[in-house]
């Protein structure tokens, strides 16, 4: 089920409401309409807002540019689609628009709040490249943003079929009630449009809501009739009373009253449905209205049909299971009713079951046992055992008696009725083609039977020693006496030839697996096809999920292949199976293995797991050496490269950026970030960030840096913490606090917190919270400017001077080496409150030794 963004209109205050929601969105909101919510974008608790009147001109522009892209001002239902929409928009009464996400947002453990601040945020800046769209007048900004929406083009999204240029991604009730604006001139109403234009005159002391199907009750002289969108009347005001439109079969229909009595007309035409004889007309179920007349109570459908034609001085009721009954004064039985008004009988609350065609199953007073009710209330069987008692089952088995019957219920007649059934097995247990399918033993033999068409799919024979459901949907199982296996194909009504063995696949719930000789075949919707040898390690891994004696008869068919393919067995498997079997060894700490499936792997071209043994042998932080061969692992990382596999190209950066393996070369690793940024990779386009961020290689250039961060985030390679750095540094307070919030570990944010309190930097000065985040900091890291700063407040201010503190701190300085200024690092020389954080940014990631 898609999680969904609802969108409102508001007041400033949320006192006031549009009353209709805007538009429901699966996820995120469309690209074609993000910058209508670009405009000031702030969180409020768990909701956004966004100002309307600057929202709808930053989309217009947008749509301007669309437009004049797609050349749309000569298609004239284009310009009047995208027209209405405008109208729809500009014709909102209130100034802020709501964007509700909490659907949403319940997907992720995060607080509500801070993802609703988080995703106030996104708009904003997702927003940018829309902006540099239209300041170029160029599409082309927008590329990016296609692609992960799942669309080739803006226009391929103007032009679906139900989007009609934009406007089908909104609520049409929310349109069509600007479209029917009520207005009040000298105490009667009208009906005006988007656009102001009189649509109805103001002749109505009331206009109702436009409920179902666009219809709206009218009041006029103080009567009541029913008027359309359109502005016509559809039936003039001549009633008493009128209650809001609703469905009927096959027509839409409305409780009127004349006079104090009630009935039910056809508000399209006038037609009576229910003559106006009612003293009271009420909904009740099944498209039936409960009447009271002359104190007896009456059930009648739309059409004027009475369920039951003689009176009663009891209302009727529905229970939970959808049953219609009648108390029954001092007593815990009801009397209930079928659909069509005939009364079943007195049975406790819960008893009855519905079956086809109007039979029923009772529960009398064996709970083991049922009965079968007739479409006429008489019971066709009492306190049988029956064998398929789930509804949407034509035929009904049940013994009695000692031996089994079969019931047709759709031709209320017995069959098979000369046949001495031993035992059946279906119903309700068989599904989809197996669907109301029996597998049937008698003295005689064995067969399955179709009870829907009543025929013997597989006649009674005793060809057959066992047949079985597969449990697969669709398929039986044979066997003969000669220990022979068949299938028989419930939906193609085939049997297939003999095999050695058949039983369900490991590989796919709906297929089967035929064994014959040292073959394999699975049958699956498109037939039956061999399964080749490289395909065998799927089967093997999944090998477990069979029992008895098709686990048995499938392990030794597997064995007798692996003692022919002799040790390397392994080896004939597809390389996507034996890359997975080696991640599973690797997980499981057997590298040996591993490394022995992923080389099979990698000699069948798979750049994966040619990747993976660059890895293990370049592994230079492992403490188990045997597998370090750096020749070997550049030799496995550019055969991947060769075929464009981008975290081999992230690999080869890596090795170049710190000389293992390769002589160090930054250019070389560069360029081999770039390649492997190009082809998508998160961590390329991270390690390019840090290129940037850092001045290593290429010009500090912090806005690419911040570019190939967010970049990376897209890939999910997380980047918070350097993105925030980058914030900090670009004094852009307000985005560093999004991400500090994100900081869930406590990992970074501590020291930014301690600089923003300790500099009054967003937030008031505060010293006490800005040594207990330099504090914690220094807890998680080591940080030469908080430590700086710790040493000041401990030496030199009135208020903190603490010289056991002071100790503390300037031992975590000495033996983390930190470059503190001098005259920090003496007790007796103390000092004004200096400024030790001037170079906070060059200083703020040292790590510990």
């Amino acid at each position: 089920m898609a999680h969904r963004i609802y969108i409102y209109n508001t007041d400033k205050k949320d006192q006031d409401y549009f009353p209709h929601y805007l538009g429901e969105w699966n996820y995120v909101i469309p690209p074609l309409f993000l910058p209508l919510f670009a405009a000031n974008p702030k969180a409020k608790g768990t909701l956004v807002y966004s100002e309307k009147e600057p929202g709808i001109r930053k989309l217009r522009a947008f749509y301007d540019l669309l437009i004049h892209e797609y050349r749309l001002n000569s298609d004239a239902l284009a310009m009047a689609a995208i027209g209405k929409l405008f109208d729809f928009l500009d014709g909102l009464p209130f100034d802020y628009f709501q964007l509700n996400a909490s659907d949403v947002f319940n997907m992720s453990d995060v607080k509500h709040s801070q993802q609703a601040k988080d995703f106030a945020f996104e708009i904003y800046e997702k927003n940018l490249p829309y902006e540099k769209a239209i300041e170029k007048q160029s599409i082309a900004e927008l590329e990016s943003i296609l692609v992960p929406a799942g669309y080739t083009s803006f226009l391929a999204m103007l032009e679906l079929e139900w989007g009609n240029y934009g406007l089908g991604w909104w609520n049409s009730e929310a349109i069509d009630s600007l479209d029917n604006q009520f207005f009040e001139d000298q105490g009667l109403w009208g009906i005006r449009n988007a656009k102001g234009e009189v649509k109805v005159e103001a002749s109505y002391q009331e206009i109702g809501d436009f409920d179902y199907e666009g219809i709206a009750v009218i009041k006029k002289n103080d009567l009541f009739g029913y008027l359309n969108r359109g502005g016509e009347e559809t039936i003039p005001c001549i009633y008493s009373s009128a209650a809001p439109a609703q469905y009927g079969v096959g027509s839409t229909v409305g409780k009127v009253s004349l006079a104090k009595k009630y009935g039910l007309i056809n508000v399209g035409n006038g037609e009576i449905m229910i003559p106006l004889e009612y003293d009271e007309l009420e909904d009740f179920a099944y498209g039936y209205y409960q009447g009271k007349k002359d104190q007896q109570y009456y059930i009648i459908d739309a059409q004027g049909q009475l369920f039951n034609v003689v009176g009663t001085d009891k209302p009727f009721d529905i229970d939970y299971d959808g049953f219609i009954y009648q108390d029954i004064p001092e007593n815990k039985l009801r009397h209930y009713y079928s659909n069509r008004g005939i009364l079943l009988g007195a049975f406790a609350s819960g008893a009855l079951s519905e079956l086809l065609f109007d039979f029923y199953a009772v529960n009398l007073n064996n709970k083991k046992k049922k009965s079968v009710l007739s479409p006429d209330g008489t019971f066709l069987v009492k306190d049988v055992d029956i064998l398929n008692a789930g509804n949407g089952r034509g035929a009904l088995f049940f013994a009695d008696s000692g031996s089994i019957r079969l019931y047709d219920l759709e031709a209320r007649a017995y069959v098979l009725q000369d046949l001495v059934m031993q035992s059946v097995q279906g119903g309700t247990d068989f599904g989809n083609g197996a669907w109301d399918c029996y597998i049937i033993e008698t003295a005689t033999g064995s067969g399955i039977y179709q009870a829907a068409e009543k025929a013997w799919l597989i006649p009674l024979s005793t060809h057959y020693v066992k047949i079985v459901y597969a449990a697969v949907m669709d398929y039986f199982i044979l066997k003969d006496h000669a220990g022979r296996y068949y299938y028989f194909d419930a939906v193609q009504r085939a049997l297939s030839s003999a095999y050695d063995y058949v039983c369900a696949s490991v590989n796919h719930y709906q297929d089967l697996m035929l064994l014959q000789g040292d073959r394999l075949y699975k049958k699956g919707y498109d037939g039956v096809e061999v399964i080749q040898e490289e395909q065998y390690g799927q089967f093997l891994k999944k090998l477990d999920q069979l029992s008895g004696e098709d686990f048995d008869v499938c392990s030794r068919f597997f064995e007798r292949w692996k003692t022919a393919k002799g040790d390397n067995f392994e080896s004939s498997y597809d390389s996507y199976t034996l890359y997975h079997m080696a991640l599973d060894c690797y997980r499981q700490g057997d590298v040996e293995k591993a490394m022995r499936y992923f080389t099979f792997s990698a000699d069948q071209g798979n750049e994966s797991s040619m990747h993976e043994l660059g890895n293990i042998f370049t592994d230079t932080d492992s403490e188990d050496n045997r597998f370090l061969d750096l020749d070997r692992g550049i030799q496995y990382y550019e055969q991947a490269a060769q075929k464009e596999y981008a975290p081999a190209w992230n690999a080869i950066g890596y090795l170049f950026q710190y000389g293992i393996g390769y002589n160090k070369d930054l250019k070389k690793s560069f360029d081999a970030y770039m390649k492997g940024a190009e082809l998508g990779n998160g961590y390329a386009l991270s390690n390019l960030g840090y290129f940037y961020s850092s001045g290593t290689y290429v010009e500090e250039d912090l806005e690419k840096a911040l570019t190939y961060y967010q970049k990376a985030e897209l890939k999910l390679v997380e980047n918070n913490s350097n993105i925030a750095a980058i914030y900090y540094s670009l004094e852009d307070y307000d985005r560093l606090l999004v991400y500090l919030k994100r900081d869930k570990e406590n990992s970074y944010s501590n020291i930014y917190y301690g600089l923003l309190y300790d500099q009054g930097l967003k937030f008031k000065k505060d010293s006490k919270k800005a040594i207990h985040y330099f504090e914690r900091a220094n807890d998680y890291g080591v940080y030469e400017s908080a430590t700086a700063r710790l040493l000041d407040y401990y030496k030199n201010d009135p208020t903190f001077r603490n010289q056991e503190k002071f100790v503390h701190w300037l031992g975590f300085a000495k033996t983390n080496e930190l470059d503190i200024d001098q005259d920090l690092l003496q007790w007796d020389s103390q000092s004004d409150d200096s400024n030790a954080s001037s170079s906070f940014f060059s200083k703020l990631f040292k790590k510990k030794k």
